[in-house]
């Protein structure tokens, strides 16, 4: 993910957005130690309503994910590669 981030096409123009629902905390710990050379934002989904940000990390509902998501693939903002292993499991690709 690191090496990714820090890409010549992507260096100092990218946000790492990451999951730290769970256990994701310490992950987006680690990823924040070893200063990939983006933003990171970490991201918890909630079941509730609304989304805010407590200074460290945003709070999301679920819905408004998926909302979103479904948006940025309708517009063709967002692709996911066919070869990926497991593309052929979204529908509508």
């Amino acid at each position: 993910m690191v090496e990714l981030a820090q890409h010549q096409v992507l260096r100092g123009d990218c946000r790492l957005v990451v999951d730290a629902t769970g256990v994701g905390m310490p992950v987006v710990d680690m990823l924040r130690a070893s200063r990939p050379g983006c933003e990171i934002a970490a991201v918890l989904i909630t079941g509730r309503q609304g989304e805010r940000f407590d200074g460290k990390v945003w709070h999301v509902p679920k819905l408004d994910l998926l909302a979103r998501l479904q948006g940025l693939l309708e517009q063709k903002r967002l692709r996911i590669a066919r070869r990926m292993r497991e593309s052929g499991t979204w529908c509508g690709i």
